[in-house]
Parts: C-alpha cells; structure tokens; sequence
C-alpha cells in the first residue's frame, strides 16, 4: 500500500541516462531542495511541483555515462573499504582474545612470570 505520493519518472533516453537521473536527484543539492519544499506537519511530503521545480544540469550522455560509472566505482570501493575494516576489527579482537586466553604461547615463551593469571 502506498500512503505518500509516487512518482515514476520516465526519462528521455536520448537525452537523460536514467541511472544519471537517480544519482542527480539523490545528490545533496537535490535533497536540500526537497526538504525546502517539502509540505506537511507529521510527515514531510514532496508534492509534483517540488519535483518540477528541481533543477539538474544536464551535460551529454558520454559524461553522463562516465559520471555513473564513477559513482558506481566509488560506492564499490566504500563498500569494500568497510568490508575491511570490518575484516581488520574481527582480526584484531581474535588476536586479542588468544593473547587474554594464552593461547598464541606468548606467555609461555616468557617464562614463569609471563603467564595468565585470572582474577577471583
């Protein structure tokens, strides 16, 4: 069920790259925009005139192409990024954990003194 307006946009494929048109309108100039002319007390709505009133620059479709590609490539590479920088945390809370546990033998090679105590 849809509660709030709904808008399919239908772009002129020789003109708009449909992909560009997503990225255009999901830029921060363009949410700034909506939330200046969004409409409603409770839930903010953007009526069709907000959506008309946009303005987005429009250079040929090779940059177009070239602009998607690259917004493609760099959320790829944020993704990734996270991926491993999750990949070094969990690494890093094993190697953490086996050094409290004793279990990479870093206590035994020290001698008597080194070993793991607990407390209580």
């Amino acid at each position: 069920m849809a509660v709030l307006p709904l808008f399919i946009l239908r772009p002129d494929r020789s003109r708009v790259v449909p992909r560009y048109l997503a990225w255009a309108i999901n830029r921060p100039v363009s949410r700034h925009h909506f939330a200046r002319v969004a409409r409603g007390t409770g839930t903010q709505v953007v009526l069709r005139g907000g959506i008309e009133s946009l303005r987005i620059a429009l250079p040929g479709l090779g940059a177009q192409r070239r602009i998607v590609e690259i917004h493609g490539l760099a959320e790829r590479e944020y993704r990734l990024a996270l991926r491993a920088a999750e990949a070094r945390r969990g690494l890093a809370a094993r190697l953490m954990e086996e050094l409290a546990d004793g279990a990479c033998g870093v206590e035994q090679r020290r001698g008597a003194e080194g070993g793991t105590r607990w407390l209580g």
